[in-house]
């Protein structure tokens, strides 16, 4: 089992990086769009330490 999960190969390890980069530019666009919308509504979000903020992390 501990085998399927190591990349042995090059290929493997691009594959592995576009879809790593994919998912970083997904989650970018949506913290803009939020943070885009937050501040056109004057809103703020709860942080983990209950502290309102209007640009979340």
């Amino acid at each position: 089992m501990v085998n399927s999960i190591f990349l042995k190969t090059p290929r493997r390890i691009e594959a592995l990086m576009m879809v790593m980069t994919l998912c970083l530019m997904v989650y970018k666009v949506g913290q803009y769009q939020l943070r885009k919308k937050l501040e056109e509504e004057k809103e703020t979000l709860p942080n983990q330490l209950d502290q309102e903020v209007k640009t979340p992390h």
